[in-house]
C-alpha cells in the first residue's frame, strides 16, 4: 500500500512548482555564493585557505541557515496544498488505503525531495568551482585539492540534521489549509535560528540544527553533533506517529 501511495505522490508532483524548486533553490544558492566569491576581498580567503573550502563552506552555510529551512516549509506547504484544494483529502480518505499510509508517503516524498536538493547543491558547487577555474575569474586565489571528505560529510550532515525540521513542517503543511501559516512559522523560526545558532541551546532548536552541523565539520566544533543527530532521529520517530494520529482523527468537510 505504501508503494502505491508513493507512486501516486510522484504522479501528483509532475509539472508542479514543488518539483521545480528542488532544482532551482540549490542552484540559486550556488549562484549567490559564486557572486559573493567573485567580489570578496582576498583578505577573507587567508593565505593558507583553499578556495575550494571557502566556496564549499559558504555555499553550504548559506543553504543550511536560510534557504533549506524555507525550502522545506515551501515544499511541505505546496504538497499539502495539493490536497487542501478541490477536495483532495476527501478523495484520499475514501480510498481503501489507511490514512496513515498517505501521511507517511507524503513525508517520505519530502525527505526524498530534500535529499535530491542537497545532491543538486553538491553537484552545483563542483560545477561552479570548476567553471571559475577554467575561466580564470579569480587568478589571485588558489584552488588546490578539493576537500572531498569535508564536502561530502558536511552535505550529508546538513541533510540528516534537517529530518526533524522536515517532520515538523510536514505536519504543519498537511494540517493547515492556509499557505501563510506554514510560511509564517518558517520565517519566524528561521530568524530565531540565527540567534540560537550562536548559543549552546542551538543544538536543541530544529531550525538551527543544519547550520550547526556545518560548523561541526569546518570549525571542528563537533562535540554536540551526536546529540544533534540523535535528537533528529528521536524527534522524527516521536512526532511522525503523533502527526499521523492527528490526521486520522480529522473530520474532513
Amino acid at each position: 500500500m505504501l508503494i502505491r501511495a508513493l507512486r501516486a505522490e510522484v504522479i501528483k508532483l509532475r509539472r508542479t512548482l514543488a518539483l521545480t524548486l528542488i532544482f532551482v533553490a540549490p542552484l540559486a544558492v550556488v549562484l549567490l555564493s559564486v557572486l559573493n566569491f567573485l567580489r570578496a576581498s582576498t583578505f577573507f580567503f587567508g593565505e593558507e585557505l583553499n578556495a575550494w573550502e571557502w566556496l564549499i563552506r559558504n555555499t553550504i552555510g548559506l543553504w543550511a541557515l536560510l534557504l533549506l529551512p524555507l525550502l522545506i516549509a515551501l515544499e511541505t506547504a505546496l504538497i499539502g496544498g495539493l490536497e487542501h484544494q478541490n477536495g483532495g483529502w476527501k478523495h484520499l480518505f475514501v480510498l481503501a488505503i489507511p490514512r496513515w499510509v498517505n501521511y507517511i508517503a507524503k513525508q517520505l516524498i519530502v525527505l526524498l525531495m530534500i535529499g535530491v536538493s542537497c545532491l543538486v547543491l553538491l553537484l552545483g558547487i563542483l560545477a561552479a568551482g570548476i567553471l571559475v577555474q577554467l575561466l580564470n575569474l579569480r587568478p589571485e586565489v588558489t584552488f588546490s585539492e578539493i576537500p572531498w571528505q569535508k564536502f561530502i560529510i558536511a552535505t550529508s550532515l546538513v541533510y540528516l540534521a534537517a529530518w526533524l525540521l522536515i517532520t515538523i513542517h510536514t505536519w504543519i503543511g498537511l494540517r493547515f489549509r492556509q499557505f501563510t501559516v506554514a510560511m509564517g512559522v518558517a520565517i519566524i523560526f528561521v530568524l530565531a535560528g540565527f540567534m540560537f545558532a550562536n548559543v549552546d541551546l542551538g543544538i536543541y532548536f530544529p531550525w538551527s540544527m543544519p547550520i550547526l552541523s556545518v560548523a561541526a565539520v569546518f570549525d571542528r566544533q563537533g562535540s554536540g553533533i551526536d546529540t544533534l543527530l540523535l535528537l533528529n532521529i528521536f524527534g522524527t520517530v516521536l512526532i511522525t506517529p503523533l502527526a499521523c494520529l492527528d490526521l486520522i482523527r480529522r473530520d474532513i468537510k
